[in-house]
This record gives structure tokens, C-alpha cells and sequence, in this order.
């Protein structure tokens, strides 16, 4: 991103939350000349913003005083009530947003959030004679960093022509809905779409893949038709390179699920797409991996749900002996056991360690690792980065960390998945 104009001629803007889109939609407007006026929960994600020339405050009663118009890109509605409002410990009464905004100010939330919260923000900011916009956006941190974010926008029409420049500066295109409260409605819908959506591809290519085709071809295919979504598009390649990275967090989607479902609670019209990606998603997010919540990685960790049905069993072997196996960190698998001796070729081997072969579990135990094999039942063929490699019944193919393989004819991997574990658990005999 380039650097902050040496001679800024934008009106002042204060961003409260640059987190993982909020930090780089405030590089694009310091990036256009705005004095920026920053405040966000940890200092730390701010400070390459402040390496830029913007001014750090400690409460966003400062950032309001700062700024005619100040933005909030922040977590969840406690946290935008909080900003807005105060009343916690770390925003006491009377230090939000609303208490210490310029005079005629502008506030734009582009969190996304509840729609009644909304219409509150706009109702007590109107009473203070401040214009107010929601402004959710969709398009995920590719969107964020190639300014091609969808802006949704509910308010009325002189504050959305207020900030049309600076939805310019963030995103492909910005429209007014309604009144306050339209463009959480329409984010919310946005997000019933989007979480359906994730549960359909990542459904298609486990289908696909079940049927003996390779993913990632069928995926280049459909993305192009029908079919084709922008999560196809963007997540599902990650997804398949065992990426996990998150564009979009997966507490924030599951968060974002749940204000959709109490937004329409009094309706009487019942949501069943919604609940079945709402289930999935839970699961994830009560998983841990390596001590960390699944909830925090991106939403196209949906696909590790599909890539290792329960009658597979990926099977990570080590020439370690039995003596120094303690050496690496293990594994609680869901078969209750972490160790398990297995016979391949009529030779036995040695005791072995069950992990899924995700990137995360390579990567972990990369300096670890000395061989890895895949045992297979049936016979047929494995296509071993390009290369065919003929399969008896219960063989156990040599493969490397990384390796791409598929199975050919009628024999499959067997595998026991383990799609969170904590290296710190104790061994299970």
C-alpha cells in the first residue's frame, strides 16, 4: 500500500477497529490524503497505519473530538454499542461516540450488526443533530485490500452523499437502501447467502471427490457456470490447498448467522439452509487446534468437514522407535487412541502416529516427520504429483510432506481424521 500523501488536503477521519479489513480500508483512505485519526482494542494492529502518519487516540471520545466523521469497523453490536455509547469499563457513560461528536458530524458504522441497534445509533445521534449511515460491506479482505468492497447503506439521502467520496475509496460500489436499520438488513441477507453458499461448494467438491474426480478440476470447471459463486471463486481454491487463513473469521460469520435469525425471530418464515450452516459452523468453533478456537480461522475451513469422511483414515508414520516417540508432540485422536500398530505388505511396522494431513499438521510436524505413508485398501492406482504408482491390497505408499495424491480405480485411503488437536494433550493408550 502506498505511502500517506506528505501534503494531506482530505478532511480529517477518524476509524475506530483496524483489525483484519478495518486496518487496510484505513490505509486506503490515508492513502488519499485524509489526516486519519485511529483507535482500535490492541495498539499493535494500528501501528503500521501509524508508521504512515496517522495519530493514535485512547478513547473514541478523542477520535469524535478529532474528526468530523468517524467510521467504526469493529467485532460484534457489544462492541459497536460500547464505542457509540459507552457504559462498560473500558468506555465509561458519556465517552462514546454520540457524547462527543463534532457538531453537524457524520458516523458511519460499517460493522456488521443488528439492524435495531442501528435505528437506536441513528435515532440518538439524529436527537444530537449528528447525520448517521450503517454502512456494512461485503467482499472479505480481498475486497478490503483492492478497494472493491460492497457497500449497503441505510440513512437518509444527504449523510449517504456526505460519504459517497469515501465509499469511493473503499469499494466498487455503495448503495442507499432505506432508512436506518436497510443496510444491516440487507448485509444480514447477504450473510443468510453467503453461509448457505459455503455449505454448497464445499459439498460439491467433497461430492466430486467421493465420485473419483480430482477437486480441483471440478472446481475450475462449475466455478464458471451455474454454479459458480464468489466463495467457489476465491475460498474454495484455498480450502483446497489446505489454506485456512482467515479472509473472514469464522466466529464473525457464525455471529453474523445469529443476528439473522434474531432479526427475523418474530416473522413466522423458517430458515432451514441457515440452520444447517449455522450446526456446522458451532462444531468448528468449539474444535480447538494446537490450544487455539477453529473460530478464528477463515470460513472456508468448512471444506475440513467434507475432505475426510469418517471412513477414511490418513495415517502418519514415523521411523521413530517406540522409545523415542515421546519426542514428538501427540495427538488425541477421536478413536480414543493416539497409537495404534498397523501391517502393511505382510511387514509389521512400528508404531505409528494418526494425524489429519491438513497444512496445519504438516507444518507442525514438519521437522518431526521423517516418513509419511498413506495406507490403502483395494487395488488400483495412486497418481503421486502426476506420477501413477500401482496399489496391492493393504500397501503403504512412501509419500512426502506436501505431496499431492489422489487414488485411481477401486481402492480408497483409510483414515481416522482428526480435525483439531492439541499437541499439548497427554498420549491415550
Amino acid at each position: 500500500m502506498p505511502p500517506a500523501p506528505s501534503d494531506p488536503t482530505g478532511p480529517p477521519i477518524g476509524f475506530i477497529g483496524t483489525g483484519l479489513m478495518g486496518a487496510t480500508m484505513a490505509g486506503h483512505l490515508l492513502a488519499a490524503g485524509h489526516p486519519l485519526h485511529v483507535l482500535n482494542r490492541t495498539r499493535a494492529k494500528a501501528e503500521p497505519l501509524l508508521a504512515r502518519g496517522a495519530f493514535w487516540h485512547d478513547r473514541p471520545a478523542a477520535v469524535a473530538a478529532a474528526a468530523g466523521i468517524v467510521i467504526t469497523m469493529l467485532g460484534d453490536p457489544a462492541d459497536v454499542e460500547e464505542v457509540y455509547f459507552g457504559g462498560t469499563d473500558r468506555v465509561p457513560a458519556g465517552e462514546g461516540l454520540v457524547d462527543h461528536a463534532r457538531p453537524g458530524g457524520l458516523l458511519i458504522d460499517m460493522t456488521t450488526s443488528s439492524p435495531a441497534l442501528a435505528e437506536r445509533i441513528a435515532a440518538v445521534a439524529a436527537a444530537r443533530g449528528l447525520a448517521c449511515l450503517d454502512a456494512p460491506v461485503s467482499g472479505g479482505d480481498i475486497g478490503a485490500r483492492n478497494a472493491a468492497l460492497i457497500i449497503m447503506a441505510g440513512g437518509d439521502e444527504a449523510a449517504f452523499a456526505r460519504a459517497e467520496p469515501l465509499f469511493g475509496l473503499l469499494g466498487r460500489s455503495a448503495t442507499l437502501l432505506g432508512p436506518a436499520g436497510s443496510g444491516q438488513r440487507c448485509k444480514l441477507a447477504n450473510q443468510v447467502a453467503v453461509a448457505i453458499g459455503m455449505v454448497a461448494w464445499c459439498e460439491a467438491l467433497a461430492h466430486a471427490r467421493v465420485g473419483g474426480l480430482d477437486p480441483r478440476a471440478v472446481q475450475q470447471v462449475i466455478s464458471g457456470g451455474a454454479a459458480g459463486s464468489w466463495a467457489l471463486t476465491n475460498l474454495a481454491p484455498r480450502a483446497l490447498e489446505g489454506d485456512f487463513a482467515p479472509g473472514f473469521l469464522v466466529r464473525h460469520l457464525l455471529k453474523d448467522i445469529r443476528l439473522a435469525r434474531d432479526a427475523t425471530r418474530q416473522s413466522g418464515v423458517e430458515f432451514p439452509g441457515l440452520g444447517v450452516a449455522e450446526t456446522l459452523y458451532e462444531k468448528i468453533a468449539e474444535q480447538k487446534l494446537a490450544g487455539t478456537s477453529r473460530g478464528d480461522e477463515g470460513t472456508q475451513t468448512l471444506y475440513k468437514e467434507y475432505a475426510s469422511p469418517p471412513h477414511e483414515r490418513v495415517v502418519l508414520m514415523t521411523n521413530y522407535r517406540i522409545a523415542q516417540l515421546d519426542e514428538i508432540p501427540p495427538v488425541a485422536c477421536p478413536c480414543g487412541s493416539t497409537r495404534r500398530a498397523f501391517v502393511a505388505d505382510d511387514n509389521p511396522v512400528a508404531t505409528i502416529h494418526m494425524v489429519d494431513i491438513s497444512r496445519a499438521a504438516r507444518t507442525h510436524y514438519h521437522k518431526k516427520l521423517t516418513e509419511i505413508y498413506l495406507v490403502l485398501e483395494g487395488e488400483g492406482h495412486m497418481e503421486l504429483d502426476g506420477e501413477l504408482v500401482a496399489v496391492k491390497p493393504m500397501t503403504a505408499i512412501l509419500i512426502k510432506p506436501g505431496c499431492r495424491h489422489r487414488a485411481v480405480g477401486n481402492i480408497r485411503i483409510v483414515n481416522i481424521p482428526v480435525p483439531a488437536f492439541d499437541p499439548h494433550d497427554e498420549w491415550f493408550d
